[in-house]
């Protein structure tokens, strides 16, 4: 009988070794979850962000002299605008006026 105790004991340890495991695992998992979920909400607050300083950069360039009295931006006007943009938005720019040059060159 000795044999059949210590098989059921190594049986019992073994069903509370798998037991221990899974909740373990489970903590495990719900840590990464909930970084996850961490993660997607600050994708989502940087995306609205990114969207709004799109939006307002878009709105300086296709209206940069709104509200201010006047038909076309003055030089001071557009470099203001021009300082506060990013390096790609500048580059964009850029493209856009090479683009005017060549087609009234052509």
């Amino acid at each position: 009988m000795e044999l059949a105790e210590e098989l059921k004991k190594v049986l019992l340890a073994g069903i509370g070794a798998a037991a221990y495991t899974a909740e373990k695992s489970k903590a495990v998992i719900d840590a990464f979850v909930e970084k996850g979920a961490l993660t997607v909400e600050q994708g989502k607050v940087m995306n609205e962000e990114l969207k709004r300083n799109l939006k307002q950069a878009g709105q300086s360039q296709t209206h940069p002299a709104a509200g201010k009295g006047s038909a076309s931006p003055t030089p001071q006007q557009v470099e203001q605008a021009l300082s506060h943009m990013t390096a790609q938005q500048r580059a964009a720019i850029k493209q856009k006026i090479e683009q005017m040059e060549n087609s009234a060159d052509g």
